[in-house]
């Protein structure tokens, strides 16, 4: 009777199996995550593209616009532009009396359309720039206005510019005046000021978004 021989499997062999499959097992499942990844990665660009495109948009609507570089056709006439304290300033830059000088200014549009919301400032929002010389930029100098019925309009005081004061609408050909255009000095013994000096101001004329309107004056301490 013919024996059977079976042949043992060396344990090395199994081994070397066990790792073959392990192997190939972890190369189907990189596999599959690289290509789980890049799907979700195509699915999401589409997404991300639009997200980025939302968050261009809303950044353009937030960001304030340019300047028009046509300034408003206005003429502003100021009819006394020096303001002398000089006999209320002594040697030593203290003011030795109080003070107010005043003048008018008128504003007339001599274009051919209306211009909305005109602004009269000590400070030019657009250029940044503060109208007064800063010697005279302490608590001891006041600027105002009295525009008609309504005075006392601060554009300088406490040694802080206010945001100016709107006019409101010129038609094509008016003109608005203001009335008063006053500068204060206040008895003080700080010696912020120089005696003699003469200080260069502006006053600014503007309609929102167009450039402003300088107009000169001089402050002689």
């Amino acid at each position: 009777m013919a024996k059977r021989i079976f042949a043992k499997k060396n344990k090395g062999d199994m081994k070397t199996m066990e790792n073959k499959s392990a192997g190939t097992l972890i190369v189907v499942l990189a596999i599959g995550a690289l290509l789980g990844f890049g799907g979700g990665y195509y699915y999401m660009q589409d997404q991300v593209k639009t997200s980025f495109a939302q968050g261009m948009a809303y950044q353009q609507s937030i960001t304030p616009q340019a300047v028009s570089t046509v300034a408003p056709k206005l003429d502003v006439t100021m009819a006394d532009t020096t303001f002398d304290f000089s006999a209320d300033v002594n040697g030593d830059g203290d003011v030795i009396a109080n003070d107010n000088i005043t003048t008018t200014i008128t504003i007339e549009n001599t274009g051919t359309t209306d211009l909305n919301g005109v602004v009269i400032s000590l400070v030019d929002p657009y250029a940044s720039v503060n109208g007064l010389d800063s010697t005279l930029m302490n608590k001891y100098t006041t600027v105002s206005i009295d525009v008609g019925a309504i005075t006392g309009i601060t554009l300088y005081k406490s040694a802080a510019y206010s945001t100016g004061y709107t006019l409101g609408t010129i038609p094509a050909g008016a003109t608005v005046t203001i009335d008063t255009f006053s500068i204060g000095l206040k008895i003080n013994a700080k010696g912020l000021l120089t005696h003699p000096d003469s200080l260069d101001c502006d006053v600014y004329v503007y309609v929102p978004g167009a450039p402003s309107i300088a107009t000169d004056f001089t402050v002689l301490t």
